[in-house]
């Protein structure tokens, strides 16, 4: 499938000068390219279809056991308000009360008839169990970025701490421990794995961490921009970032030759990668989707709101969800979008 492409931005105008530039330089290209598209069946195309869109908080993740299992998290929509929590039961959306105020989150992550955890900012990760939320007792403050486990009683958070260092906690079931290595980075974004003994960990400064099921060991990437978020399949691990002027792809193979870059498909960063049903899709600023195919990475032709992603996540039957926003300043009070891509039309977002 061929077609026009043209990359704009919103977020440039309230972003850093070099953003800014950016975007206002994206906004007056189009690009001819050549896309590949694996998802969607019985001679449908996917599509995009925006569910929300002027959110009073950015949208930050989203993450579901199913199409008729999603929840959605993000920023508070005021000061003293409570973050934003969307549920999607596959007929209709429901905002929930986590019973928190004055904070935004950052994360969901959980277990199918089981088990949801939500992080955010204060150290915060709260339980999701029988329909109530607990908020778990944590090492110290901070803002909790992302969170992965094998099982409820073996997971992983990632984050940065209110005193400037980097966090990597641990639970074991009890408690979350702090197991931070002494050479990690003041940034810690994002956590991912297939196993209790294969955990890939992403950092600012191009910068890795890597769990054997024995030791937590740095590994570089051979880049030196942040990377925002991490995905792992069986058979590679993908890291995506950026900077002004390139997004940044890295992967890593578990044939010995350690990470290695791919080539730019974009000057802006990428902000979220997700992997699910055989398909891995990156997401960025500028709209920006790419997708990664047996002949390499290439970008996703499909009418997207040019606005940043933050983050994304695959269904089992490979839909594409993609949230973002206003997050790049805060308090994250404005600006939240939930966009998907997949054959079928779903329900908005009242």
């Amino acid at each position: 499938m061929s077609g026009q492409f043209r990359l704009c931005c919103r977020i440039g105008l309230r972003g850093p000068p070099g953003l800014r530039y950016a975007s206002v330089m994206l906004s007056r290209c189009v690009l001819p390219l050549v896309f590949l598209v694996a998802c969607g069946g019985g001679g449908q195309t996917p599509s995009w279809q925006t569910l929300s869109s002027g959110e009073p908080g950015a949208l930050l993740a989203v993450w579901g056991t199913s199409a008729q299992d999603v929840w959605v998290v993000g920023g508070r929509g005021e000061i003293m308000g409570s973050p934003a929590i969307l549920h999607f039961d596959g007929k209709t959306w429901s905002r929930v009360d986590s019973g928190q105020r004055g904070l935004d989150l950052w994360w969901v992550f959980g277990f199918a008839g089981g088990d949801v955890f939500f992080t955010g900012a204060g150290g915060t990760i709260l339980r999701y169990r029988n329909a109530s939320f607990e908020r778990m007792q944590t090492p110290r403050s901070g803002t909790i970025f992302g969170l992965w486990g094998p099982a409820p009683d073996d997971l992983w958070a990632v984050g940065k701490g209110d005193d400037g260092k980097g966090i990597v906690w641990r639970y074991n079931g009890s408690q979350w421990s702090d197991v931070t290595p002494p050479d990690a980075p003041n940034l810690v974004l994002k956590v991912h794995g297939q196993r209790t003994d294969d955990v890939w960990i992403s950092c600012a400064n191009g910068l890795t961490l890597h769990w054997d099921g024995v030791a937590l060991a740095s590994v570089a990437t051979g880049v030196t921009s942040s990377l925002f978020s991490i995905v792992t399949t069986p058979e590679v691990a993908i890291a995506v970032g950026g900077y002004l002027g390139q997004g940044t792809i890295v992967e890593h193979t578990a044939d010995g030759a350690g990470w290695t870059m791919q080539p730019s498909l974009v000057p802006v960063p990428w902000r979220g990668v997700a992997a699910g049903a055989g398909q891995v899709f990156a997401v960025g600023e500028s709209g920006v989707v790419g997708q990664r195919t047996s002949a390499g990475w290439t970008l996703v032709d499909r009418l997207v709101p040019p606005l940043t992603f933050h983050a994304a996540w695959v269904d089992p039957m490979g839909g594409l969800w993609g949230v973002g926003g206003m997050f790049d300043t805060l308090p994250l009070t404005s600006e939240g979008f939930l966009a998907h891509y997949a054959v079928e039309t779903l329900p908005e977002v009242r």
